[in-house]
């Protein structure tokens, strides 16, 4: 038929959106479960990723960090006198420095340093004779490292990191010892891990200063008669420096009393040293272990119950999946074909238009219908326009409103519509009759 009888077919087609909604609902319910398992595998990501994060200027005793458990003041202090202050995580930068010379400050907290790690690092520096400064050193570090000393106790005199923004200043200490860096620090604020000679060790050329009084510590294996929280001695010709208490180095303690001396001399040894590295270890950045466990291996950074964790969710994930993906279920017998009456149709359509107040869309398809028929009585081409249509139809019905009542006309409301319908009815069938 003419271009406007197919614009009205389509857009009365075009009005039964309900394939298209259950489509839609049925892809989004499918997708459900796709964006639950992009969700669990971007949670296992963000943990990885976090596992491995590096030291940036929020990591405590970082020389970035500004805040009262950073040492940026000291690296300041460092920097104006011409040596060079670096950070890294990186265990070849630990290793290169350690055989350039350059003091190397460990600070692990997370204990990510391996035993060959602390070994390779200690014998780098050993041809070098450069200084080890290690902040808080485990006794597996110690052993590691081949130093004779061992975690003796725990000193609460002075407070911790994160208590340092209080700045209430600790009690101070005597040196009590015969090291030039702490005799010319002369008093400083101690506490934390105190050390002494591992059980068979002579003491040599070990000094261990700033030792607790009597009942101030909380002793691993019983009470130590030479213990302190600062303990320098020469090991395979270089000097290495234990600190137990990182107050020396932090902005919030370092202009408390001889901090700051202390702080500058053990990481210049006096001056001679013109650079300082602080390395952060990382557990993915070590060389091999003991076991044969690669460096970067993931596994030793994932907790050990990670593997349940996840066999746990994969049974969670499967369970949802069989839950609500779509299954077919039992065949169902239908006799064929199946029949359904065409006013069922009619009828449904109309009522949504009524309800739709879509008297235009509904008088359109009336409209198109009765021209298709019109035409075939009249035996007109299928290219003729609709306009021509009505007016041979209303030539052949004597009806002068054919034109209107085909074409033109709208329904404003259901009275309307319903008097256009009726006037359809009738032009078609004074056609018929004629």
């Amino acid at each position: 038929m003419s271009a406007q009888l197919d614009t009205a077919t389509r857009g009365w087609r075009a009005g039964d959106g309900g394939s298209a909604l259950g489509t839609a609902r049925r892809r989004i319910g499918a997708g459900v479960l796709w964006i639950a398992a992009a969700a669990l595998a971007l949670v296992v990501s963000t943990i990885l990723a976090l596992s491995a994060l590096r030291p940036d200027a929020g990591t405590p005793l970082h020389p970035d960090n500004a805040g009262a458990d950073g040492t940026r003041a000291v690296a300041e202090v460092l920097s104006r006198e011409g040596v060079q202050v670096e950070a890294s995580d990186e265990f070849s930068a630990a290793e290169a420095a350690a055989r350039e010379g350059t003091t190397v400050v460990v600070i692990d907290p997370s204990l990510n340093l391996t035993g060959r790690g602390a070994a390779a690092v200690s014998a780098a520096g050993a041809a070098s004779g450069a200084p080890l400064v290690l902040v808080e050193p485990d006794d597996g570090t110690l052993r590691a490292a081949g130093l004779p000393l061992r975690q003796a106790g725990y000193w609460e005199a002075a407070p911790s990191l994160l208590e340092q923004a209080a700045g209430t200043p600790g009690e101070p200490v005597q040196a009590g010892c015969a090291d030039p860096w702490a005799q010319q620090a002369a008093d400083v604020t101690a506490g934390g891990m105190v050390y002494a000679l591992a059980p068979g060790q002579s003491g040599g050329e070990v000094a261990v200063c700033f030792s607790p009084a009597a009942g101030e510590v909380e002793w691993f294996d019983g009470a130590s008669e030479s213990a302190g929280s600062y303990v320098r001695l020469s090991h395979e010709g270089r000097p290495v420096t234990v600190l137990g208490w990182p107050g020396h180095l932090s902005n919030g303690r370092i202009a408390e009393h001889g901090n700051a001396s202390l702080a500058l001399n053990t990481l210049t040894e006096g001056g001679s040293r013109d650079a300082v590295l602080f390395y952060f270890p990382r557990a993915q950045d070590q060389p091999a272990t003991e076991d044969g466990q690669a460096a970067g291996d993931v596994r030793s950074v994932i907790p050990g119950w990670s593997g349940a964790l996840l066999l746990w969710s994969a049974l969670l994930v499967l369970v949802v999946v069989l839950w609500r993906s779509r299954r077919f279920g039992p065949l169902a017998m239908e006799t064929l074909p199946v029949l359904v009456r065409g006013t069922e149709t009619v009828e449904g359509r109309a009522a949504v238009y009524r309800r739709a107040g879509a008297y235009d869309t509904a008088l359109q398809s009336l409209r198109a219908a009765a021209l298709v028929r019109i035409a075939h009585t009249l035996r007109l081409d299928s290219s003729v326009p609709a306009s021509e249509i009505a007016r041979a139809a209303g030539a052949a019905a004597r009806a002068p409103d054919a034109v209107e009542v085909l074409v033109t006309a709208h329904a404003a409301d259901e009275s309307a519509f319903t008097a256009l319908a009726r006037r359809i009815a009738e032009i078609e069938s004074e056609v018929h009759a004629s």
